[in-house]
Order: C-alpha cells, then structure tokens, then sequence
C-alpha cells in the first residue's frame, strides 16, 4: 500500500503539467518551444 502512495505522489506532478498542458495557454506562454516543458516532463 505504501509503494502504491509513493509512485502516486511520483507521477502525480507529471500528470498535473500534463493537463495543464492540454487544458490551459500557460505553458505555451512561459516556454517559447516544445523542449524545455517536454525535457522537464521526462527528468
């Protein structure tokens, strides 16, 4: 149970920027490409 909690609390960053990504202009604003957002999404 505590493995489950802790890839949750792993991913669950990852999958915030994700939908914020998809949802919202904001990371389009902050980042002028498409390297950065996605080089911090995978490290």
């Amino acid at each position: 149970m505590i493995l489950l909690l802790a890839i949750i609390a792993l991913f669950a960053p990852r999958l915030a920027l994700v939908l914020v990504w998809v949802l919202s202009p904001i990371v389009n604003q902050a980042f002028g490409t498409l390297f950065v957002p996605l080089l911090g999404f995978i490290f």
